[in-house]
């Protein structure tokens, strides 16, 4: 899989911006934590469509851009995370081991 890291540059809009033209998945990670690589590592190996780009977001290093996303979409912040966002709504957001790029697809495919 192919993923993009979130860069001081990106910004809340920026992404809310990316994801009117094609399906984001913004992967909350922290390297910190043991059970964050695993299941970064883990969903690396998921196939997600072609159109669907993924954002590595370090929560260590971008603290304020995750929590401006968890305020936006009224999701509590976690780590790790995912959410899937299209023309800048959160079709799906999950955590930890729950994370399932097949349930991604699934919601993208309804």
């Amino acid at each position: 899989m192919r993923y993009l890291e979130i860069t001081p540059n990106d910004t809340l809009n920026n992404l809310i911006e990316l994801s009117n033209n094609s399906p984001i998945v913004v992967f909350k990670h922290s390297n910190r934590c043991a059970i964050s690589k695993w299941v970064w590592n883990d969903f690396q190996t998921s196939k997600l469509p072609d159109d669907v780009k993924v954002y590595l977001l370090d929560v260590i290093q971008y603290r304020s851009l995750s929590n401006a996303i968890a305020e936006h979409f009224q999701i509590r912040h976690e780590s790790p995370q995912a959410l899937l966002i299209s023309a800048g709504t959160c079709l799906y957001h999950d955590s930890h081991q729950s994370i399932d790029a097949a349930k991604m697809v699934a919601v993208l495919s309804t």
